[in-house]
């Protein structure tokens, strides 16, 4: 046998072989990221409300959330700190389903606080971290 056609061989078996390992060595990074759900706590009784939520952070102390990607009717949003302390409230029963809803935290210290959106038999509470 030719030593070209052997090469060809191999080539021809390793080059499919080395591109399945890169596909599963890049898949496992891809899925070994770290959820961003994992700081969401939900309280109260079970519904029918996803519980996969997120908002938008414009800058360290800005955020926004989508109320048309929660598909839901929200009535409140609260920031509670650590200790449990409600520090900023708002009554959003009113406001539209495709309202981008931006909470500006500026005016409070450095540290963590929950952000909870009151649903009507539902809380959904997230850890934000204020720098």
């Amino acid at each position: 046998m030719n030593t070209n056609t052997l090469n060809d061989t191999r080539s021809l078996f390793i080059k499919p072989l080395v591109t399945i390992i890169l596909l599963l060595v890049g898949h496992y990074f891809v899925a070994a990221q770290p959820n961003p759900m994992t700081d969401l706590l939900v309280f109260s009784e079970p519904s029918t409300v996803t519980d996969s939520w997120s908002f938008l952070s414009g800058n360290d102390k800005t955020y926004y959330i989508d109320f048309e990607e929660l598909q839901v009717k929200l009535e409140e949003v609260q920031v509670k700190n650590v200790s449990g302390k409600t520090i900023f409230s708002d009554n959003v029963k009113d406001l539209s389903s495709l309202t981008l809803y931006e909470i500006d935290l500026s005016k409070y210290q450095k540290g963590d606080y929950f952000l909870e959106l009151q649903l009507k038999n539902k809380k959904l509470r997230k850890l934000i971290h204020l720098k």
